[in-house]
């Protein structure tokens, strides 16, 4: 993991495919602004704007900041792992590569769409 926050804020936002421009509107800031945190020419980020980018590239404040090393929680999984058919692995990538916008409709698509009964398909 990068050494100071400008890199890690750098780093984190080109993995999720944002630009400078991007990440700035979703946070309420300038391009500019962005590059100066990304550059280390600001390196006191108002709170606010922290954590808006922070949420924005789904990390814990902490960790961006570099307080706290990034820890992986589980979403229930199986004890044995979890093994993902190919289609399943395209849906992962389409939505890491999606916008946080895009990401947001597709938790709510799939919130609101009720899985069919497994007991249905072994009848």
């Amino acid at each position: 993991m990068p050494v100071d926050i400008g890199s890690r804020i750098r780093e984190a936002r080109q993995a999720m495919h944002l630009t400078q421009e991007e990440l700035a509107k979703e946070v309420g800031t300038t391009k500019q602004n962005i590059y100066k945190y990304e550059s280390g020419i600001i390196t006191n980020i108002p709170l606010d704007k922290l954590e808006a980018i922070a949420r924005l590239l789904r990390m814990d404040p902490a960790v961006l900041c570099g307080w706290n090393e990034p820890t992986i929680v589980s979403a229930n999984l199986p004890a044995d792992g979890l093994v993902l058919s190919d289609e399943e692995k395209l849906l992962v990538i389409a939505y890491r590569n999606a916008t946080p916008g895009a990401q947001e409709i597709a938790m709510e698509v799939l919130a609101n769409h009720p899985a069919e009964k497994q007991d249905a398909h072994h009848a």
